[in-house]
C-alpha cells in the first residue's frame, strides 16, 4: 500500500515509494530508461482478511499500473502445500480452511503470464502476541498554519495497545501493527420522504494516519510496553460508537528491517540526506535471474486482533454541525433557530462519509 541525476528523480522515486508502501507491503525501485517493474506485495496469515498476493507490472509512476494474471503455490518446509486461488481483484486468495504453523516454514512461487518464476525467501512462522489491554488518549498536535497565518492545533484520539512480551532465548523478537477502524452513525428520517424509517449504518475504514508500527523486543527495559497502534483526528465518527481493531503481526527480523527501513525512507523524503530508496531490498527474487531484482515483499505471520469499543461519553467533546458543511442540516433538530443544542443530524450516512452500509459488524456489541 511503491535514476534520475538530481534532486527531482529523487523526489520522483520518493513519491513512487509511498504510493506502493501505503497500498500494503511493497519495494520501490526507479525506472530510469522505461522498463517494465514487477511488483509483488502479500499478506498471508492465520486471518481470513489477510491471505492475499498481488502482482503489478508498470514501466513509469506515470503509466497504468496493470495487475498481472499470475498463478502461485506456497510452500512449507520446502515442500508444496496448495495452489493459491485468484479473487475478483485479481490477487492470489488462499482457499478456505487454510492455515499457519508455528515453527514451520512458508513461502510463495509465482509464475507470472512470460512464465518467469518468482519466489519469495523463506520465512518461520513465530508466536502470537498477546495484547493485555487498549486504551485511548485525546492529545492535541500543532498541524501547520492556515492561509492568515494561524496555528492548527488539532485534536487526536489515539489508541494503545498494552503489551506483555515473552521472553526469548533465542533473541530479540519482531511485531508489526496494522490498523483500521469503524463506528456507527444515527439516520433521522427525511421529512421529504415520510415512509423512511430512521436506522443506524456502519463504516469501516484504513487508518492512513498511522499506517503501521513496528517493535523489537531488542534493548527493551520492561516486558510491559505501551505501544501506539492508531491516531485519528477527533471527528463527526466518534459521535457515537467507535472502534480501533489493532492487528498484531509476528514478524522475524527480515521483515522488521524491511518495514524499519521503508518507514525511514517516508519519513525522510524530500531531505537532503535522505537514503536512496532504490537501496531497499524485500524478499521477493526470480528464480532464473537472482540477481535481477524483484519489487515487493511477501510476509507470513500469525495476527492477534484486539478490538478498542470508545463511547461517545468518553470523549466528553461534543461535535456540532455532525454533516461538516457550511450550514447545518436544513431544517436543524431542536428549537426553532437554534443550530447549537443538538447535533445536526443528517438524513444520509453517505452525505457525512461518502459509503456505508446497514450490515453491522460481527463483533458489534
Amino acid at each position: 500500500m511503491k535514476n534520475y541525476k538530481t534532486f527531482i528523480p529523487l523526489l520522483f522515486g520518493c513519491l513512487c515509494f509511498s504510493w506502493f508502501y501505503s497500498s500494503c507491503i511493497s519495494e520501490i525501485n526507479f525506472d530510469l530508461d522505461g522498463e517494465e517493474l514487477i511488483v509483488v506485495s502479500g499478506v498471508i496469515t492465520n486471518s481470513t482478511d489477510e491471505q492475499f498476493v498481488l502482482v503489478t507490472q508498470t514501466s513509469s509512476f506515470i503509466q497504468n499500473i496493470d495487475t498481472l494474471l499470475v498463478t502461485g503455490t506456497v510452500y512449507k518446509d520446502g515442500e508444496p502445500l496448495m495452489d493459491m486461488e485468484r479473487d475478483n481483484f485479481n490477487r492470489l486468495v488462499m482457499p478456505p480452511g487454510f492455515t499457519l504453523e508455528v515453527g514451520s516454514s512458508y513461502h510463495v512461487e509465482i509464475t507470472t503470464p512470460d512464465n518467469e518464476i518468482l519466489r519469495s525467501r523463506p520465512q518461520v512462522v513465530q508466536p502470537k502476541l498477546g495484547v493485555d489491554t487498549m486504551f485511548f488518549r485525546i492529545e492535541e498536535r500543532f498541524d501547520g498554519y492556515n492561509i492568515n497565518d494561524q496555528p492548527i492545533n488539532n485534536q487526536y484520539v489515539v489508541a494503545y495497545a498494552q503489551v506483555s512480551v515473552p521472553d526469548s532465548i533465542d533473541g530479540p523478537l519482531y511485531y508489526r501493527w496494522t490498523a483500521d477502524e469503524s463506528w456507527s452513525f444515527f439516520e433521522v428520517p427525511d421529512p421529504g420522504m415520510p415512509n423512511r424509517l430512521d436506522h443506524v449504518c456502519y463504516l469501516t475504514a484504513d487508518i492512513d494516519e498511522h499506517p503501521s508500527t513496528i517493535l523489537t523486543t531488542r534493548n527493551l527495559k520492561s516486558n510491559s510496553i505501551a505501544v501506539e497502534v492508531a491516531r485519528r483526528v477527533l471527528d463527526p465518527s466518534f459521535l457515537y460508537r467507535h472502534y480501533f481493531n489493532a492487528n498484531a503481526h509476528s514478524i522475524d527480523s527480515t521483515a522488521y528491517e524491511y518495514y524499519a527501513k521503508a518507514d525511514r525512507l517516508i519519513s525522510n523524503a524530500g531531505t537532503l540526506y535522505d537514503e536512496v530508496p532504490a537501496l531497499l531490498t524485500g524478499n521477493v527474487y526470480k528464480v532464473d535471474k537472482e540477481d535481477e531484482q524483484v519489487m515487493g515483499y511477501v510476509e507470513f505471520s500469525i495476527v492477534n486482533t484486539s478490538r478498542l469499543r470508545i463511547e461517545n461519553f468518553e470523549i466528553g467533546i461534543n461535535q456540532f454541525n455532525q454533516c461538516m458543511t457550511r450550514n447545518p442540516c436544513n431544517p436543524p433538530i431542536g428549537t426553532p433557530g437554534d443550530t447549537t443544542t443538538w447535533y445536526c443530524m443528517c438524513y444520509d450516512c453517505a452525505h457525512v462519509f461518502g459509503f456505508e452500509t446497514l450490515n453491522k459488524p460481527s463483533y458489534w456489541e
